[in-house]
């Protein structure tokens, strides 16, 4: 029994962007796609290192993933809290923190965090109020979502 050969990657990218291509005109924010698509053109026309590929593309993946992720949230104001793990708890910079994380949240602003240790302790989690309390990361030591 013949099997059939498995498609060609490149072929299913090139068959994948005519189809954008061709729905551009008639999809919503049409002009922006096709801006974004350019640059990426413009961009592939240069010597660019294979790290800032790597980097591009790492973005462009981060960016999807918090555009799926905060879509439901995306009536609700937010602000980011980046912090360092090298600061205790019982430093005035945490309890500063801490107390600006929950008066923040009940103006109704959702924190998101670094994800790093010390802004995102139980504690500080449990004192930031009741609005949800987001933290996404995709660094290396810190490979997590998760929402408080």
């Amino acid at each position: 029994m013949a099997t059939s050969p498995l498609p060609n990657p490149s072929e299913s990218l090139h068959a994948d962007v005519l189809r954008l291509l061709d729905r551009l005109p008639h999809t919503r924010h049409g002009e922006l796609i096709q801006l974004a698509l350019a640059t990426i053109v413009r961009m592939a026309e240069d010597d660019i290192d294979r790290l800032d590929w790597k980097i591009c593309n790492a973005s462009l993946q981060d960016m999807e993933r918090a555009f799926k992720t905060f879509y439901p949230y995306q009536h609700v104001r937010k602000i980011a809290i980046f912090g360092s793990a090298r600061i205790g708890e019982d430093s005035p910079e945490y309890q500063m923190t801490v107390d600006f994380a929950r008066a923040i949240t009940e103006q109704g602003f959702m924190v998101i965090t670094g994800a790093g240790v010390a802004s995102c302790r139980p504690e500080m989690r449990a004192r930031a109020g009741r609005n949800p309390l987001a933290s996404i990361s995709n660094y290396p030591l810190s490979r997590s979502k998760s929402f408080y």
